[in-house]
């Protein structure tokens, strides 16, 4: 049960970002009345990969959280 809760939080995760992603997109795309913005979206798809690999072959195994902006700092 518990990693059938994460593969649906790891969903509706991905779900939400890529909503948000288009969203924000669409609304450029309306204010500068220019298409070519939606080539923006393009990496979104890469998410959508990203996820299928996370669910499938890493087994459900979210990635590792790592700050690299505090080695820049």
């Amino acid at each position: 049960m518990a990693r059938f809760l994460a593969t649906i939080k790891a969903i509706i995760t991905r779900v939400v970002f890529a909503a948000h992603g288009f969203i924000g997109i669409w609304q450029v795309t309306i204010f500068k009345n220019n298409p070519f913005y939606w080539y923006l979206s393009s990496p979104i798809l890469l998410l959508f990969f990203e996820g299928i690999f996370t669910l499938t072959i890493k087994q459900n195994q979210e990635w590792k959280w790592a700050l690299f902006v505090l080695l820049i700092n």
